[in-house]
């Protein structure tokens, strides 16, 4: 049985945050990619879509 007490939690936390700190600039570039593909994803399956609304064209 894994040790779950608060100290090994706490200590657990730290070093994630810590991580994430360091990393902040790759971790919010990633997320921004990430984001932006979903939306051009999105975008493709609305107006490809066989009910697609006809925005003109």
């Amino acid at each position: 049985m894994p040790d779950c007490s608060r100290t090994v939690i706490i200590k657990a936390m730290k070093k994630i945050i810590a991580f994430a700190r360091k990393r902040q600039d790759a971790i919010l570039n990633t997320v921004f990619v990430a984001g932006l593909l979903l939306l051009v994803w999105v975008g493709i399956r609305v107006l490809t879509a066989p009910c697609a609304p006809c925005f003109g064209f």
